[in-house]
């Protein structure tokens, strides 16, 4: 349970790094499949299915805003200069 939890909370800090909160809706419904999948091939009852999950879900954000605070201090990368063209004037 506890590799889980590491791997979830990881995961989470990866995609708080390059992505917005959006993305742990479909994160979150990942982790809570294949929790819920482990799970019941382990023969656990529902209560602790349920209690996993939300497990899961927690590191996955907590792993989140780990990620956000990480990536406050450094520095923005820039966007490459394009030259515009000339407007073309009559």
């Amino acid at each position: 349970m506890a590799v889980l939890l590491t791997l979830g909370t990881f995961a989470g800090s990866l995609l708080g790094l390059r992505f917005k909160p959006l993305v742990l809706c479909p994160a979150v419904i990942v982790a809570a499949t294949g929790m819920a999948g482990v799970s019941i091939a382990h023969g656990n009852p529902m209560g602790s299915i349920a209690f996993h999950i939300g497990l899961v879900a927690v590191a996955l954000q907590m792993g989140y805003v780990g990620g956000c605070i990480f990536r406050l201090p450094l520095p923005a990368t820039e966007r490459p200069h394009r030259p515009r063209s000339a407007p073309l004037g009559y």
